[in-house]
């Protein structure tokens, strides 16, 4: 990212004869700031769509953070190639130290931005107004987005059960000046794929042939949200008296691939084992053809519904229902406040099945893996 804004010359002729210099337009640049990893860009994506039809012709530029965790996807990963951004400044979360502040404010203003869209997560009134100042002093003088008004810190209950309203939705309600944001169109949780990424996807999935396939992600970077490698295990026995001609395209960081041979060993079709073989932009690829995504609150579930594929999503106690849950009406979620430990595999199984035709005969029971 280059942080030089001299204007760049040109030759001419004054009126009187003599040379003149012509000086071209300063390049725009706007800041978007939005913290997180792969769930949290995801959900945002309606809103990075919107800023960048707005400011088309504008550089735009992500403030975000260092990911904390080895088994989150940096957000330049996740937009790298798409054509919503320019690049990227980074910091890490907890930045308190004020010559690292300054460096930071420094960077910021090397940009020569004054427009930032606000598109991070509400996280209370003294954290927003503490950016607001912050950002003031690095030269922004116009904020949008910013969550100060009535209910768009996101503490306010969406129903009469405590339910939160969804994030993508606090978002384009924050931004509502930049005009309205359809999130029932796909065009908006476009990823925008290129060839090369489509191609990765189609070979991690060319082991099914013809054979439809389950999504499946058992793995996350918070450990409250995981069922259970037993749980799993009992799923699969479960779902393949049903569905035993699906083949299984398992989804995940390095980590998460540990576990699979074993969990699903009972299993009568192809299982692909993709965890920390693709990128997150290429696991999107190979989404985008599966029947059903079966997984944990976690990023690749927030990757599938952005897909378009239906999820059956597993939530703990983390959150409180429905801020995270993945976006439209044919989702099942199932959300425990007490805890994942709390989700029976009965009701999972029946998740899928109320989801998903079963298979089209009992003889794909008994199929042998290829």
């Amino acid at each position: 990212m280059s942080s030089d804004h001299s204007t760049k010359l040109g030759p001419g002729l004054a009126p009187s004869g003599q040379r003149q210099v012509v000086r071209e337009r300063p390049v725009e640049r706007i800041v978007i700031y939005r913290l997180g990893s792969l769930g949290d860009t995801m959900v945002a994506l309606p809103c990075l769509h919107k800023v960048a039809a707005v400011f088309h012709t504008a550089e735009r530029y992500v403030l975000t953070n260092i990911p904390v965790s080895s088994k989150a996807a940096p957000l330049e990963t996740i937009l790298a190639n798409s054509g919503l951004i320019h690049g990227v400044v980074t910091y890490p979360v907890g930045l308190r130290a004020a010559r690292e502040l300054w460096a930071l404010a420094r960077r910021l203003r090397a940009l020569g931005a004054s427009t930032m869209v606000y598109l991070n997560e509400s996280r209370g009134p003294f954290t927003v107004y503490r950016d607001l100042i912050f950002f003031r002093l690095c030269g922004f003088t116009r904020i949008i987005g910013a969550p100060t008004g009535s209910g768009l810190f996101g503490k306010r209950a969406a129903s009469a059960d405590g339910e939160l309203v969804q994030e993508c939705v606090r978002l384009t309600g924050a931004i509502a000046e930049l005009g309205p944001i359809d999130l029932d169109s796909r065009e908006n949780w476009d990823l925008r794929l290129t060839e090369q990424e489509r191609d990765a996807g189609r070979r991690a999935v060319a082991p099914f042939g013809a054979r439809p396939f389950i999504a499946i992600n058992m793995g996350g970077k918070a450990a409250e949200n995981h069922w259970g490698n037993e749980n799993w295990r009992r799923l699969f026995g479960e779902l393949a008296k049903t569905h035993a001609e699906y083949g299984l395209l398992v989804i995940g960081g390095a980590e998460d691939a540990v576990c699979v041979a074993e969990v699903t060993a009972d299993w009568p079709s192809p299982v692909e084992n993709a965890c920390g073989r693709l990128k997150p932009r290429e696991s999107a690829a190979a989404l985008e053809n599966a029947s059903l995504f079966v997984g944990h609150d976690s990023g690749p579930m927030h990757l599938s519904a952005a897909c378009g594929i239906d999820c059956v999503a597993l939530f703990s106690g983390r959150h409180r229902p429905r801020k995270w849950h993945p976006y439209g009406p044919r989702h099942r979620v199932i959300h425990r406040m007490e805890g994942i430990s709390a989700i029976r595999v009965e009701e999972v199984a029946a998740a899928v099945r109320a989801s998903l035709p079963a298979s089209s005969s009992a003889a794909t029971k008994m199929q042998i893996k290829s």
